[in-house]
């Protein structure tokens, strides 16, 4: 299926949402957007995604529900909350996850799409927010194979690479490696430039 055939909603516009949203509005998605901010709602607007009114209200009809947002709270409110997109969703549609969660958020998530009759595909993705505007993102995708191939067109408007690394949550344990290797180089190095300042190095 093209990306124009597909009915896709957006939960969450923020640095990464947005731009990521408008690329594949840019592509030729039809993308309804909710983000409770209202400038991230208007900006995405203003890019040419239509305005949804609530996360449940644009998951309704969706053969795709994407989300970036903040942390595992948000997301299991999003999903499984009392005006969670699970209630609505229409058996057999996709929920795409984009966000960087916990692998034990991620699999309560997982039961609750099973027990919805959903698909649930993890993708978070590696790369800064100009890699973001610019569509060039890195996609680590897992879940069904199936919800992963309907999802390429979307990825390919949004990133340069994606990867499909298998049935669970692989996806999240690849985002939190590549986490961990950024953040302990970036300890080394400060120790190493405090070493050498030290030893009078300028």
């Amino acid at each position: 299926m093209s990306l124009g055939e597909l009915k896709i909603g957006w939960i969450g516009a923020g640095k990464m949402g947005g731009p990521m949203s408008q690329n594949v509005v840019t592509a030729g998605g039809a993308v309804t957007v909710f983000d409770p901010v209202p400038e991230n709602l208007a900006a995405a607007v203003a890019a040419g995604a239509r305005e949804g009114t609530s996360n449940q209200a644009l998951a309704e009809g969706a053969d795709i529900v994407v989300s970036m947002i903040p942390n595992d709270a948000v997301l299991r409110a999003v999903t499984m909350g009392g005006d969670g997109v699970f209630k609505v969703m229409q058996p057999g549609s996709v929920y795409l996850d984009m966000s960087t969660v916990s692998p034990e958020a991620s699999a309560e998530v997982e039961a609750a799409a099973q027990a919805a009759g959903n698909a649930y595909l993890r993708a978070p993705v590696s790369g800064s927010t100009a890699l973001a505007e610019a569509g060039t993102l890195t996609i680590m995708a897992s879940g069904p194979r199936e919800a992963f191939d309907r999802c390429l067109p979307l990825f390919d408007a949004m990133g340069s690479q994606s990867f499909y690394l298998g049935e669970s949550d692989q996806a999240r344990y690849l985002k939190l490696v590549i986490n961990l290797l950024v953040g302990t180089t970036g300890a080394v190095l400060a120790e190493a430039l405090t070493l050498g300042r030290k030893g009078g190095l300028d």
